[in-house]
């Protein structure tokens, strides 16, 4: 018995460690999507490009437009990585580790934003994070003192 229970505790352990593994990819994916849209459109925020109307967004990508032409470094590479987000999404997504540590992975495989569309890629990262519950900070991971305790608990009963 006691057995059963040491290896179902090291068993949680290890799909704790690989949902934290997946969610900092996720996340690291995302910031970086972020930060193209900020770079290619002079945004302070990515957020800002949901929250604006049709003449705000054409004047953004007039400006980005034009400073590409001319050359920006800057604008250039951050528009760059916003077309090229979709084969990234589509790697981790149809990962196996990714599928086996958040459940609605199947689901926003089928969901994946085609094209340069941020709006539509910005929510579909929002709603991957609803679906499968993850954390937007990985390392939320069980405090200290919670380990202590398990560790605690299991020496008491002699696991």
């Amino acid at each position: 018995m006691n057995a059963i229970l040491l290896k179902a505790l090291v068993d949680q352990q290890k799909q704790q460690a690989q949902r934290d593994r997946y969610a900092q990819a996720f996340n690291a994916l995302e910031a970086d999507y972020r930060k193209a849209v900020e770079d290619a459109y002079g945004l302070k925020s990515a957020d800002e490009w949901l929250g604006e109307g049709i003449p705000e967004r054409a004047a953004e990508i007039l400006t980005s437009q034009i400073l590409s032409a001319f050359g920006n470094t800057r604008v250039n590479q951050g528009r760059a990585k916003t077309r090229n987000m979709e084969p990234a999404l589509v790697q981790l997504l149809r990962s196996q580790g990714f599928k086996d540590a958040f459940q609605g992975a199947r689901e926003a495989e089928m969901q994946i934003p085609t094209g340069n569309n941020i709006e539509a890629t910005l929510n579909f990262f929002d709603r991957v994070r609803a679906m499968g519950g993850i954390p937007r900070n990985a390392q939320e991971q069980p405090k200290q003192t919670d380990i202590q305790e398990i560790r605690s608990i299991a020496e008491k009963y002699g696991y």
